[in-house]
C-alpha cells in the first residue's frame, strides 16, 4: 500500500480537512441565501470564480426581541429536536440543499451559530441556564440589552444537540459565536457546584487578586469553556461526523480573563483557532493599524499546526452600520497574509490579494518562519498582572503599594490600569523592531518551551511577570545552548496562576536578586551609564549639560547584584523638579548584561518598553539595535530606506517569500489612502544565490545584485504593499 494513502487511512476525514486548512490560504465568503436551487447554484458558481473557497450557509433563522436580541431560533433543516423548523424547511431540508450544492461546485460549506446573546422571551423559558452574578442578579445587559447563557448548565446540551443535528446535514465548519463568559459571571447554582468540587471552597464573591481563589476563578472560567468545546467535539466524532467546530477568542489586548476567551486556553477543544481583531470597538487614538499583524502573529504562533483564522473590522463600530474604508481593509487582511493566517474573509475589495494566492498558491503552502526573533505576548502576565504603583514616590514594597493604591482607585481600576500598563511594555518593544525593519514572531506563554525557543537567536521578554518552573528549565537550557535574552522590568515574579515568588524565579539566571521594592513613579527622571559598553554605541544622543544621561523608565525594580561587573547603568535619584539638575545616583541598577551558558542577557530593571511606548525615545530603540550587535545577532533580512516597512521572511522548499507592508499612512485612522515608498533596497542574508526575484503584485522579475554574501533586491516601489518571491 502507497505509505500516504495508508497514513490518510489512519485520519478521519476532519483531520484531513484540516491539515488542508492549515497549510494554505483560504477565503470565507458570504452571499445573500436564496432557496431556489438555479439561483443558489449560480451564486455559489460566481463566489468560486472569486475566489472563494469556503461559502457561508444558513442553518437557522431567528426572530429578535424589542431590543434585537436573538429571541426565537428556526432550523432551516428538517427534522429537528431542538428547534421549531422554519416554515420554508417544512417541505425540504434547505441546509442540506445548500452543502450539497455548494461541495458540487467545490466549495467548502461554514454555518453559522448564535452561542452567546438571547432576547427576553428566551431568558423566560430557561432562567436556570443564564449567566449568574454574585448578587444573583443575572447578566442581562450583553450589547445594552440581551441575556448569556452558561455552558455548565442544561444548555450544554441544547447546545451540543444542535451541532449534531447540523453535521448531520454534511457540514464541513461550524463556527460558534461564543460561548463566554461575561464581566461579574458566573455564580450559577452549576457553577457554584463545579468550584466548590474542585477547589474545596466558595467561588470568591469579590474581585481580589491578591485571593489565590479568584486567581483559581479566572482559570475556573477559562477551563468551563474549553471543557465545553472538548466534549462538542467528542459528541461529534462519537456520532461519525467530520464537521470542524471552532468559536472566535480575542487576538489582541483585551481584558480576556473577563470573557475567558483565549485561544491557548481553548485549544485542546478547537479545530480550528480564530481571533478578533476588531479595532474599531473604541476610539482609535492610539490604536495602530499594525495591530491587525500582532493578532495575526499571535495566532501563527499558537495554533500548532491547527488552522487559524483571522477576523477583522468589517464597520467602524460602534456604529455597525457604517464601514470602514476600503485601503484599511486591504491592509488589514494583507497583514494576515503575511502573518501566515490561513483563513481570510472575502471581498471584492480584496481581489488583487485573493488572485496572487490563487496563481502563486504553490508558494503559500507549508510556509516556515525565517525570523530568528521571538517576542513573548504573555496571557498569563496579562490576566495576572495587579500591583502597579501609582501616586507615591520611593522604596515601596509590592504589598504596601496595593494597599495606598486601594484608598485611591477600586480594585477594577487597578486591575485595567495594570494590563494597561503591561501592554504598554510589550507593545513599546514591538513597535521598536518595527521601526528597526526587524521580522519577528509574536509568541505566547506555551512556546516557552526549548522546542520553539531553539528556534530563535533571541528571546524578548517585556514585564513577563508569569512564568511556571518547567518554562525557567527550557530558558535555562535555550541560554546554555547560546540563545539570547532580552527582558524588562517584572520578570518571573508570579507562577503561571498569578501566585507570587519570594523572589523572582529568573534570579539565578539574570544573576541578581529582586527585593521585593519599586522606586518611583519617575516622571522627569534619568538613568545613569556608568560602564562603556556596545549597547551605549552613539548614546545618549540628545544629553544635555550632564554627560552619559538618558530618560529613566517611570518605575524601577530595586535589585542587587551577585556581579557588579554587570552593571552597565544605575537609576538616579529623583528630582524634585524637572529644572533641578540631575545629580547623585542610587545604588539601583537600571541596565545589566550578564552571560549564562553561552548565552547573553540585556535586563531593563525598569518599564523600558512602557516608556517607550508613551514618549517615543529615539536613545532606547539604538539600545535596542546595538544589543543585536552585541549578541552576534544577524538579522534575515535588512531595508535601507525607510523604517515604515514592515518586513516578514519565510521559506519554502525551494523558495523565500518576502512581505512588506507600507505604513505610510495619513495623520490618523481611519484612512483613505497610503502613500507610496520608492527606491528602497532590500538586503537578504541567505545561504543562496536566487535564480530569480519575482513581485508577486506585478509578476515582474527584479533586479538583484550579490555583495559580500548579501542579496541586494532593488525595489522601485512599494504602494500598500509587496510579495517578493526569492527561487533558489
Amino acid at each position: 500500500m502507497d505509505k500516504n494513502i495508508s497514513s490518510i487511512s489512519q485520519l478521519y476525514l476532519g483531520e484531513i480537512l484540516s491539515l488542508q486548512l492549515s497549510s494554505s490560504i483560504f477565503w470565507l465568503g458570504s452571499i445573500p441565501i436564496v432557496y431556489d436551487e438555479k439561483i443558489l447554484r449560480k451564486n455559489f458558481r460566481e463566489a468560486v470564480k472569486k475566489g472563494v473557497d469556503i461559502i457561508n450557509v444558513s442553518s437557522y433563522k431567528c426572530v429578535r426581541d424589542s431590543g434585537g436580541a436573538p429571541d426565537i431560533e428556526y432550523a432551516l433543516y428538517n427534522p429537528s429536536k431542538v428547534l421549531p423548523v422554519a416554515d420554508e424547511a417544512e417541505e425540504r431540508d434547505l441546509l442540506k440543499m445548500q452543502v450539497e450544492i455548494a461541495h458540487e461546485e467545490g466549495l467548502h460549506t461554514r454555518t453559522y451559530l448564535n452561542v452567546h446573546w438571547y432576547g427576553d422571551g428566551f431568558y423566560r423559558r430557561h432562567k436556570d441556564w443564564v449567566q449568574i452574578r454574585s448578587d444573583e442578579s443575572s447578566i442581562d445587559n450583553l450589547y445594552g440589552h440581551g441575556y448569556s447563557m452558561c455552558v455548565n448548565t442544561g444548555y450544554r446540551d441544547r447546545i451540543i444537540d444542535i451541532i449534531l443535528e447540523v453535521a448531520r446535514r454534511g457540514v464541513d465548519i461550524i463556527f460558534l459565536d461564543g460561548p463566554a463568559y461575561y464581566p461579574g459571571a458566573c455564580y450559577c447554582k452549576k457553577c457554584r457546584e463545579l468550584f466548590m468540587k474542585e477547589y474545596g471552597a466558595n467561588i470568591p464573591l469579590n474581585e481580589d487578586w491578591k485571593d489565590p481563589l479568584w486567581r483559581r476563578f479566572v482559570r475556573f472560567r477559562y477551563k468551563s469553556l474549553n471543557n465545553f468545546l472538548i466534549d462538542a467535539g467528542k459528541a461529534l466524532r462519537r456520532n461519525g461526523f467530520k464537521t470542524l467546530l471552532y468559536s472566535n477568542t480575542s487576538g489582541q489586548t483585551w481584558p480576556v480573563w473577563q470573557f475567558a476567551l483565549s485561544m491557548e486556553d481553548l485549544w485542546e477543544g478547537e479545530d480550528i483557532l480564530a481571533a478578533e481583531s476588531y479595532q474599531y470597538y473604541r476610539p482609535t487614538i492610539g490604536i495602530p493599524p499594525w495591530l491587525y499583524g500582532w493578532t495575526a502573529k499571535f495566532g501563527s504562533s499558537v495554533k500548532r499546526n491547527k488552522p487559524f483564522c483571522l477576523f477583522l473590522s468589517h464597520a467602524h463600530a460602534p456604529w455597525v452600520y457604517y464601514g470602514i474604508p476600503n485601503v484599511e481593509r486591504r491592509i488589514a487582511t494583507f497583514q494576515g497574509i503575511a502573518n501566515n493566517s490561513n483563513i481570510l474573509e472575502y471581498s471584492p475589495v480584496l481581489d488583487d490579494l485573493v488572485k496572487i494566492t490563487k496563481k502563486w498558491s504553490k508558494y503559500f503552502t507549508e510556509l516556515k518562519s525565517k525570523t530568528n526573533i521571538g517576542l513573548i505576548w504573555s496571557r498569563r502576565s496579562a490576566d495576572y498582572i495587579y500591583d502597579e504603583p501609582t501616586k507615591f514616590l520611593g522604596e515601596v514594597s509590592f504589598e504596601a503599594q496595593a494597599v495606598q493604591v486601594e484608598k485611591i482607585k477600586p480594585i477594577s481600576n487597578i486591575k485595567d490600569e495594570s494590563l494597561r500598563k503591561y501592554v504598554e511594555e510589550v507593545r513599546g518593544f514591538y513597535e521598536i523592531l518595527l521601526r528597526l525593519n526587524v521580522p519577528f514572531d509574536l509568541i505566547g506563554d506555551k512556546n516557552i518551551d526549548i522546542d520553539v525557543l531553539r528556534k530563535y537567536d533571541l528571546i524578548i521578554m517585556p514585564s513577563t511577570v508569569c512564568i511556571g518552573k518547567s518554562q525557567v528549565k527550557a530558558l535555562k537550557k535555550y541560554l546554555e545552548n547560546g540563545g539570547n535574552i532580552i527582558a524588562s522590568y517584572k520578570i518571573g515574579l508570579r507562577n503561571e496562576y498569578g501566585d507570587p515568588y519570594n523572589d523572582s524565579i529568573l534570579s539565578e539566571i539574570f544573576g541578581l536578586k529582586f527585593l521585593g521594592k519599586i522606586y518611583g513613579p519617575l516622571p522627569w527622571d534619568y538613568i545613569k551609564i556608568v560602564k562603556k559598553h556596545p549597547i551605549f554605541d552613539n548614546i545618549p544622543k540628545y544629553a544635555r549639560r550632564v554627560e552619559k544621561i538618558i530618560p529613566s523608565p517611570q518605575y524601577c525594580l530595586v535589585t542587587s547584584l551577585s556581579n557588579r561587573d554587570n552593571l552597565l547603568a544605575l537609576q538616579m535619584k529623583h528630582i524634585a523638579s524637572r529644572y533641578k539638575v540631575p545629580e547623585e545616583l542610587t545604588d539601583y541598577p537600571a541596565i545589566i548584561a550578564s552571560k549564562y551558558g553561552n548565552g547573553k542577557i540585556l535586563y531593563f530593571t525598569g518599564n523600558f518598553g512602557g516608556q517607550y511606548w508613551n514618549y517615543g525615545l529615539l536613545d532606547y530603540i539604538k539600545i535596542i539595535e546595538n544589543s543585536f550587535r552585541w549578541m552576534n545577532i544577524q538579522l534575515p533580512l535588512e531595508i535601507d530606506g525607510y523604517e515604515i516597512v514592515d518586513p516578514t521572511i519565510y521559506e519554502g522548499d525551494s523558495w523565500y517569500l518576502i512581505f512588506l507592508a507600507n505604513y505610510n499612512y495619513p495623520i490618523r485612522r481611519p484612512f483613505d489612502k497610503i502613500y507610496s515608498l520608492k527606491n528602497i533596497d532590500l538586503r537578504l542574508n541567505i545561504e543562496a544565490t536566487p535564480r530569480k526575484v519575482i513581485s508577486l503584485m506585478n509578476g515582474r522579475e527584479m533586479k538583484f545584485e550579490v555583495n559580500n554574501s548579501q542579496i541586494i533586491i532593488k525595489i522601485p516601489v512599494i504602494r500598500e504593499y509587496e510579495i517578493i518571491l526569492v527561487e533558489k
